[in-house]
């Protein structure tokens, strides 16, 4: 049994159960490099399941292992982005305000 870190429920991981979702962090690493000074490598012509180890760079990824329900974590990304959009979109028509007063929109003080 494991325990979602959205929703808070235990639930049995089977095959033919809910879709899940892990989050990961993914970014360009030389850590693993032999030659960091070589310049970029062909996308094209680079095989992505063989990563030669004298590439200049490769990939780095992290996750912090909880496992959450698909539904739930597109539920989730929706929250986020409306709650970005509503901030968005205050701070926008605080400065118009201001520039109609004929204040900067850059003076915060």
């Amino acid at each position: 049994m494991e325990m979602r870190i959205l929703c808070h429920e235990a639930q049995e991981i089977l095959p033919d159960g809910t879709a899940m979702v892990l989050a990961a962090f993914v970014q360009r690493s030389t850590v693993m490099s032999k030659n960091r000074k070589r310049p970029p490598h062909n996308p094209e012509s680079c095989d992505p399941l063989f990563m030669h180890p004298d590439l200049s760079f490769g990939t780095h990824t992290d996750s912090c292992g909880h496992i959450m329900h698909s539904h739930c974590w597109q539920r989730s990304l929706n929250i986020n982005d409306a709650n970005r959009e509503e901030k968005y979109n205050s701070v926008y028509e605080a400065v118009l305000h201001r520039a109609d007063d004929g204040m900067s929109g850059l003076d915060y003080g």
